[in-house]
């Protein structure tokens, strides 16, 4: 009686076990068939590079089927992040390595796949710009560098990105036609070329409404180029995901915690056009808590853009948060707009060079002040403490 009696509980703990089981996974398959789902994050096997930690809950946006293909993911990287190498001239494109003459590189580095350098879920080892291989992997491939460039001897390994020097996709600002066509420049031009775009009255009856939130659908028909860069930046992301819409409390920069709850939308910008700085930097310090954003005020560029909003000077000259980290472009057919992604040309800070600082400095003091790290701290208020000796080797090497 007994064994029947021990048979028949652990029939109907198995049951229960079996159960236990089959709801759990039920359960997680419909929190991973869930594309807004918030609970996904238990999926995650570590925390995401501070690039993707937005969209990282949209796991198919880089994992297919196969789930750890690595053609698949650097399919995914490209898909994304494609048409920028492509605009920046990448310096190491795939097909370089893919040469057969490059073999011997390969098997040092295998810079054919993206994931050799970008890991993700990988933080005691990711560094700045998704980098999650050792600061030194130029000296892979660039052995020779000291005896070819007298220049170069006696520098460290790991000092070959260093601001103001080499990056291994985008190497433009730093070409040595570049270096020696702008070397000479004063540290001010006499005519600053900063272009900026006249806002417009916005005829759509949306526009009453934007104060409360609403008004992207309808701003889109008519700023097309701008919520394409919009949905592109770390601001609208999320939103361009199917994703719950980015607020600061979402961010690892240092936020108010008064704009915690806020989800970002045009309207959380564009809702006092009367206002001609609210957009352009008003805004911005209303979330941004950083020393960057809070030494803005006490800038150079601030009395700059004070005054232009007063009339006394032409808007062009204006420096705002949004000169900088949102400038002009041109739309497929010519025309200018003002670009919506505000992280486009920050990482690396020399990308900046050519969109933005040598419209009003010369390059020689562009680099420097860039790469004085406490100077970018202070908004550039002072002069730089550090000096990039890119331009003088490169005159040199014409001497």
């Amino acid at each position: 009686m007994a064994d029947a009696n021990e048979s028949s509980t652990s029939r109907r703990s198995w049951a229960l076990f079996l159960l236990v089981t089959a709801l759990s996974a039920s359960g997680l398959g419909a929190i991973m068939n869930s594309e807004k789902s918030e609970a996904r994050a238990i999926f995650l096997p570590g925390p995401t590079s501070s690039g993707h930690y937005q969209i990282e809950l949209d796991c198919a946006g880089c994992h297919t089927a196969s789930f750890s293909s690595t053609e698949d993911l650097d399919g995914a990287c490209v898909h994304c992040h494609g048409a920028e190498l492509t605009a920046s001239k990448d310096s190491h494109p795939k097909s370089k390595f893919t040469d057969p003459r490059n073999a011997s590189r390969i098997a040092e580095l295998d810079a054919r796949s993206c994931l050799t350098c970008h890991v993700e879920h990988a933080p005691g080892r990711t560094t700045e710009m998704g980098l999650s291989l050792p600061r030194d992997y130029c000296f892979r491939c660039h052995q020779e560098i000291g005896q070819e460039r007298p220049s170069h001897q006696g520098l460290a390994f790991d000092s070959c990105a260093s601001s103001g020097c080499h990056n291994y996709h985008d190497n433009r600002g730093i070409y040595e036609d570049f270096l020696v066509k702008h070397a000479g420049e004063p540290e001010v031009l006499s005519a600053p070329l900063a272009q900026r775009i006249d806002a417009k009255p916005c005829p759509s009856e949306e526009r009453a409404r934007l104060g409360s939130g609403g008004g992207d659908a309808s701003c889109a028909d008519c700023h097309a180029p701008q919520a394409q860069t919009f949905a592109s930046g770390k601001h609208g992301m999320r939103a361009a995901r199917g994703l719950k819409r980015m607020s600061p409390a979402l961010a690892r920069l240092p936020m108010k915690a008064s704009a915690a709850g806020h989800e970002l939308a045009c309207a959380s910008c564009h809702q006092r056009p009367e206002d001609p700085l609210f957009a352009s930097v008003t805004a911005c310090e209303g979330c941004h808590n950083d020393e960057h954003t809070r030494a803005y005020r006490d800038s150079k560029h601030f009395e700059r853009a004070e005054r232009a909003a007063r009339g006394e000077m032409a808007a062009k000259g204006a420096v705002t948060c949004a000169t900088c980290h949102m400038p002009s472009g041109e739309d497929e057919s010519g025309v200018m707009f003002t670009s919506h992604n505000q992280n486009d040309n920050l990482r690396p800070p020399e990308k900046m060079l050519r969109s933005v600082c040598l419209s009003c400095h010369g390059l020689a003091f562009s680099l420097d002040a860039i790469a004085d790290s406490e100077l970018v701290r202070k908004n550039f208020d002072g002069r730089p403490g550090a000096h990039v000796l890119s331009v003088d080797w490169a005159m040199e090497r014409i001497q």
